[in-house]
């Protein structure tokens, strides 16, 4: 059974090891918002979304949907850059990544964002 919004943004949450206080604060709301989220009983309005997107480096597709994530808009990149050179090895990457569940996509886009810091 596919994740629910709330589901998406729990196991964020909880990957970035972040409690619902510290996740309001970083988004401007409240810690109240964040658990009704969770628990689906509050759809919030775009802005959060888009809020809750950029402190999980991720996408509002992946949180809305469950499509997309930073993995795959870095994989995009990579692409680019890889097309010409060595195109064996882009195939190898893209069939690694897509192998990935949620849960490690979003581990890896954390790692990734701390790279690029």
């Amino acid at each position: 059974m596919a994740q629910t919004f709330g589901q998406r943004v729990k196991q964020l949450r909880l990957t970035f090891a972040y409690s619902q206080r510290e996740l309001a604060k970083l988004i401007g709301t409240s810690a109240g918002l964040i658990s009704f989220i969770e628990r689906d009983r509050n759809r919030p309005n775009y802005e959060i979304v888009r809020r809750l997107a950029s402190v999980f480096n991720t996408t509002t597709d992946f949180l809305i949907n469950g499509e997309g994530t930073a993995v795959d808009e870095l994989l995009d990149v990579v692409k680019k850059d890889m097309q010409e050179t060595n195109p064996k090895q882009l195939r190898d990457l893209e069939g690694k990544i897509s192998k990935l569940n949620a849960e490690d996509k979003a581990i890896l886009s954390e790692i990734l964002s701390h790279l690029s810091k």
